[in-house]
């Protein structure tokens, strides 16, 4: 209840009023966030003894859970985060890193912030021979 506790009160006086942002505050308390939902559905495993059914049930409730945190409730919507998922795990680490900061929710939203970010680093890299370690830094 701590956490609770701890995100309402720091809420001033007319946010503290509404549902919405009491519960946008808690579940950020908690970090269920959509990010966090997601990271919860990939790394879900079946546990020892678990029926599959039950791995199953588990597995669709975690991405409901995920999908419910994005607010999408459209078949567009659902198409727009599995495309965007793809899109960036194909994506160099450093790019999907500057992506994912930027908060796209479209696959072309997100291939515009990977462009942008190309020529905000014009020079520094990719088609030019040099490598790119992890951070982002040539080499």
């Amino acid at each position: 209840i701590a956490k609770e506790e701890e995100a309402y009160s720091s809420l001033n006086t007319e946010d503290s009023s509404g549902y919405a942002t009491i519960k946008s505050a808690v579940l950020k308390a908690y970090e269920l966030v959509p990010e966090a939902y997601r990271q919860r559905f990939r790394s879900w495993e079946r546990r020892s003894g678990q029926t599959y059914m039950v791995f199953a049930r588990d597995l669709t409730g975690h991405f409901k859970r995920w999908l419910a945190a994005l607010e999408v409730t459209t078949f567009e919507g659902l198409c727009d985060v599995v495309v965007l998922e793809q899109f960036k795990d194909m994506l160099p680490g450093y790019i999907a890193t500057y992506v994912s900061e930027k908060q796209c929710v479209t696959a072309a939203g997100a291939a515009a912030s990977a462009d942008e970010y190309l020529l905000l680093h014009k020079g520094a890299g990719e088609g030019r021979g040099s490598r790119w370690c992890a951070s982002g830094v040539a080499h």
